[in-house]
């Protein structure tokens, strides 16, 4: 798995998991300021980036990659986790799965409530797929994400490099989540959500945070669902003040 990173050798971990239609370049606007405190792991999840012709298999396989990346970088200590979107998804899973070695977790974006059959998501992912990539298509989702005219082109050039059958598996599994059962893992985990995101992710936050021992949820106001580019000072220090008391 390509990853990028940053920070002092010796700092507490995190591992940071981008959206879907983007790549590790996300974390940019945090890199510079976490980078200080914290040794940071940027992975290309499959079927984007600079993996874009990785396949993917499915979620339970990129948790045990994402795993096996842990224990490869990081074999002495737990990792702290932080996903938006897909990568929110991801990080949940990980608390799930690995729990011994994550020492917390903040997602953000995630939805866990049933998507009737004719919600847009189901109706018109297989519809989009093959177009989901096109310029058109990609400006009309920066113009949803509130991504700035400014940054555009970056995000265009992100986005572009998705697999679009990437795009379609993923589709299918993100809109049949649910909140993970069966769950031993007792680290703090954070459950964000933006004020203007769509209300089903506004109304999956309390049930996903009440899937963990020591699950908490917050709603952050004023800001939609790609608030990394958005608001990045505020996401920065949202996260920071979360993940700092994980290493004490």
């Amino acid at each position: 798995m390509e990853v990028s990173e940053h920070g002092p050798l010796d700092a507490p971990p995190l591992l940071l998991l981008h959206g879907l239609l983007i790549d590790r370049t996300m974390w940019h606007p945090v890199v510079e300021t976490l980078g200080h405190s914290f040794r940071l792991l940027i992975p290309d999840l499959p079927g984007h980036g600079t993996a874009r012709n990785r396949q993917w298999v499915s979620m339970s396989r990129v948790v045990h990659d994402l795993t096996d990346l842990i224990d490869s970088k990081v074999p002495d200590a737990r990792v702290g986790v932080v996903g938006l979107s897909l990568g929110g998804y991801l990080a949940l899973e990980l608390a799930r799965a690995a729990p011994d070695r994550i020492a917390g977790v903040v997602a953000s974006g995630v939805n866990a409530v049933p998507l009737p059959f004719w919600s847009p998501p189901r109706l018109l992912g297989p519809v989009l797929t093959p177009f989901i990539v096109t310029r058109p298509m990609l400006r009309a989702n920066a113009r949803v994400l509130r991504i700035p005219p400014d940054l555009r082109p970056w995000y265009l050039s992100a986005a572009r490099r998705t697999h679009p059958r990437a795009f379609a598996r993923i589709n299918r599994e993100l809109t049949g989540y649910r909140p993970p059962v069966d769950n031993a893992f007792v680290r703090p985990v954070l459950v964000l959500c933006g004020g203007d995101e769509p209300a089903g992710i506004r109304r999956s936050a309390p049930s996903l945070a009440a899937a963990f021992a020591r699950g908490e949820h917050r709603t952050v106001p004023g800001v939609g669902h790609g608030w990394i580019i958005e608001r990045p000072a505020l996401f920065t220090q949202t996260v920071s003040d979360f993940v700092t008391p994980l290493f004490p």
